[in-house]
């Protein structure tokens, strides 16, 4: 069984914080198409994907290490390039 993460994040407190809600049932629905198991969701808001601090995307490392999880997709996978693949993206970012 293959265990997903589900990242997301937005970069701005002047963005919509809706725009997470919209990534997770975004992801949530890709994942369920493919039979996998989500984790999470690991959520950053208002931060930088510069700053490699960011405590939900630490959580979502941690739980590749602990081996909790098989894989992740960054969120603009979710509507092309990984509709075409099988497996995840990557297994620790």
């Amino acid at each position: 069984m293959t265990i997903a993460a589900i990242y997301a994040r937005y970069s701005s407190y002047l963005q919509n914080p809706a725009s997470i809600e919209d990534q997770v049932r975004t992801c949530q629905a890709f994942i369920a198409s493919r039979g996998w198991t989500p984790a999470g969701p690991f959520t950053d808001h208002g931060l930088s994907r510069a700053d490699p601090r960011r405590p939900g995307f630490r959580q979502l490392l941690q739980a590749i290490d602990a081996g909790e999880v098989q894989g992740w997709w960054p969120r603009r996978w979710t509507a092309s390039a990984a509709t075409r693949s099988t497996s995840p993206a990557c297994s620790r970012p």
